[in-house]
């Protein structure tokens, strides 16, 4: 099913759900016949992780800002790194920005080590984005699709980051915490 965009009167489109071909294809004609300025990416929670690259791509191309809003994960997260300026919503009690690794559509199992590092490689060089070589690691190394990276921040100026292995369900609290590593150190949002 295509993800939902809406067109704003503030030269912005909202996108959210899950991404797909389907769904790129519709975002691009409303991105080429309107006067569109910024993304957000508002509760968008993955989708195939070659059309968020796709989309990265697009919003890179057209000079787009992109705003992560509520929960923005997987292939949404890797397209809201296409913004030339990636902010969060300021007006969202949480934003929680996840990243993992590539996973098959249809059996759920991990793309592993060298199809992640590819696709990493190819936000590198599309894009010019490094994770630093601990969020790499756990992109690559991801086994199972609630596993991967979680940066929290809320409206209040607090900001977490978690290693989450995927046993934990919606109880981040059983996550390791990672002190050393935030959206900003990270140049995920400025």
């Amino acid at each position: 099913m295509p993800a939902p965009k809406t067109l704003l009167k503030d030269k912005s489109i909202m996108v959210s759900d899950h991404l797909s071909f389907e769904s790129y294809k519709d975002f691009l004609q409303i991105i080429k016949s309107n006067s569109v300025d910024t993304v957000i990416f508002k509760d968008c929670f993955g989708g195939n992780v070659y059309v968020g690259l796709q989309y990265a791509k697009i919003i890179r191309s057209y000079k787009l800002n992109t705003v992560a809003s509520g929960f923005v994960g997987s292939a949404c997260a890797g397209a809201f790194l296409g913004g030339v300026a990636r902010t969060l919503d300021g007006s969202a009690t949480w934003n929680v920005i996840m990243f993992h690794g590539g996973f098959e559509t249809k059996t759920k199992q991990s793309a592993g080590v060298k199809l992640n590092q590819l696709l990493l490689d190819e936000f590198s060089r599309e894009l010019n984005f490094r994770f630093s070589y601990q969020v790499n690691d756990i992109i690559l190394n991801t086994k199972k699709e609630e596993e991967g990276i979680y940066f929290f921040s809320n409206n209040k100026g607090i900001n977490l980051t978690f290693y989450c292995d995927g046993n934990q369900g919606e109880d981040y609290q059983k996550c390791k915490q990672l002190n050393e590593i935030s959206l900003k150190s990270e140049k995920i949002v400025f």
